[in-house]
């Protein structure tokens, strides 16, 4: 699994350090509130526990998506 840090400026997001994609590669992409910037990030662990489990199951981020946006 890859894994990158990055913050988003006027709509993109931008990477903390170069990432090489490949066409067609599935992303998970876990929002940090604005606030967390001042605090450090969650431990990469963590985030390849969720980028897993949401990964087998793509309706869990359909429903987050639904949930986020309503």
């Amino acid at each position: 699994m890859l894994g990158a840090i990055g913050h988003v400026e006027d709509g993109i997001v931008q990477l903390s350090e170069r990432t090489d994609w490949s066409n067609g590669q599935r992303v998970l992409v876990i929002a940090l509130p604005a606030s967390s910037i001042e605090r450090e990030a969650p431990p990469t662990h963590l985030l390849e526990e969720d980028a897993r489990e949401f990964a087998v199951r793509g309706e869990s981020l359909n429903e987050i998506n639904r949930s986020e946006l309503g």
